[in-house]
């Protein structure tokens, strides 16, 4: 809380200025949170007659979550299973000055899921396809700052059709060919990587309006939009060489997609 006293013009018909006594509430140096906060100014003359105003000081939180995710997994599928493995994944580290509100998880290529879009979501122990399975964690918190991470599990099996040792290879035909099912909706985004522009195809049984945000891998947010579901999407066209995260959300469905602009 910043020294509100000195600032302070106030005049009394006995009492010179310079001997009035002014005091603030909460006072200068109080730590006090996001949002705004009311403070309270009096001022009484040497006769003990006060007058009391208020203002308000207002803080915003723009520092963005910190996420750490786990290396690349990979394993292996033993002879005579099937082209699946169950794995337990390692929980990512994040931490946030004012505190992470959500932590949500989706899953792309030969694995496709997601978490709840509200609370603190872990992946756990889960069954993982043979192939390449691209995992992105997203971090909040109450200001709605972001921060994203992510890393592959690449489960192989020499009898498995998506098996592959090669996760950059299964990772791009996961964004450009196969729509990912969540839910109700359906996101195919292509051609990745481009030099040009993404085209971003939706399909979705709800009439719902769908939110698309792309960032960075710093978390700063590029693109925002907001529309049909229905709708065939382009963006991308200035956006610098490099990968972003596209994250598209219809209600309680969301899916988080990395493309790459060369």
């Amino acid at each position: 809380m910043p020294n509100f006293v000195s600032e302070i013009v106030a005049t009394d018909n006995c009492t010179p200025a310079n001997q009035l006594l002014i005091s603030q509430y909460p006072p200068a140096g109080t730590l006090v949170g996001p949002g705004t906060n009311p403070v309270l100014i009096a001022v009484k003359d040497a006769s003990g007659n006060a007058r009391i105003c208020t203002t308000s000081f207002t803080v915003s939180d723009i520092v963005t979550p910190t996420i750490t995710c786990p290396g690349n997994i990979t394993a292996t599928i033993s002879s005579g299973s099937k082209c699946s493995r169950v794995l337990t994944v390692p929980n990512p580290v994040s931490s946030d000055n004012c505190g992470i509100t959500k932590l949500t998880w989706s899953m792309t290529g030969a694995t496709s899921s997601s978490s709840s879009a509200n609370g603190i979501n872990y992946i756990g122990t889960r069954t993982f396809n043979a192939g390449v399975t691209y995992v992105t964690y997203s971090a909040r918190d109450a200001a709605g700052n972001q921060s994203m991470c992510s890393f592959t599990v690449n489960v192989t099996g020499n009898k498995c059709p998506n098996s592959s040792s090669n996760a950059k290879t299964e990772s791009q035909q996961a964004n450009s060919k196969s729509p990912t099912e969540n839910q109700t909706l359906s996101v195919n985004v292509s051609p990745v990587p481009t030099e040009n522009f993404f085209t971003l195809n939706l399909r979705s049984s709800s009439r719902a309006k769908v939110q698309i945000e792309v960032y960075d891998l710093a978390g700063r947010r590029i693109e925002r939009l907001e529309g049909e579901a229905t709708k065939t999407y382009h963006f991308g066209q200035k956006y610098a060489s490099g990968s972003y995260f596209v994250e598209i959300v219809q209600g309680a469905s969301r899916i988080t997609r990395l493309v790459v602009k060369q």
